[in-house]
């Protein structure tokens, strides 16, 4: 049986769940401040920490992984964080959802996520042999893509809350 003497294991999930919480932290920020004008506070910076805790650990995911898969997996659970996220948001700010606004920013998050994962995977800052090893490295830097992520999701493009039918 292994037992981890030095507590190190322990130590490493709790900056593991740190990171993310930092990441959804930025992001929810980030969504509340760029909110629409009928969207409650709450209820845009609960939608945006759930995308950003799941874009924080696709992101670690996808430069773990690296190559093809790294990248359908970065698009995926960005994709995933983005629809839960609005969906979060929708219900919280307005009582019901409209899926087709999920799906919007479910594909923006995708997209900026994939657009971070290739900056990190091109400028090949990874390093480990062990995939757990990649993906504690990846989640260290995955705060830093997230604020970018922030960046570009939530400033670039306006809240898809914006677009909602009355």
């Amino acid at each position: 049986m292994y037992l981890d003497s030095t507590g190190h294991s322990f130590i490493l999930a709790m900056l593991i769940c740190a990171e993310i919480f930092v990441s959804g932290a930025i992001t929810g920020l980030s969504a509340a401040a760029g909110r629409a004008e009928d969207e409650s506070f709450w209820g845009a910076f609960a939608g945006g920490f759930v995308d950003g805790a799941f874009g924080s650990v696709a992101l670690a995911i996808g430069l773990a992984t690296g190559g093809v898969g790294g990248f359908i997996a970065t698009a995926g659970l960005s994709f995933m964080g983005g629809f839960i996220g609005n969906a979060v948001s929708q219900k919280i700010s307005y009582g019901h959802v409209q899926i087709g606004l999920c799906f919007l920013q479910g594909g923006i998050s995708a997209f900026a996520n994939s657009f971070v994962y290739g900056g990190f995977l091109y400028a090949d800052i990874i390093e480990g042999i062990r995939w757990i090893d990649k993906f504690g490295d990846a989640l260290k830097i995955s705060t830093v893509g997230i604020g970018l992520t922030s960046y570009v999701s939530y400033y670039s493009f306006p809240s898809v809350n914006k677009l909602r039918r009355k």
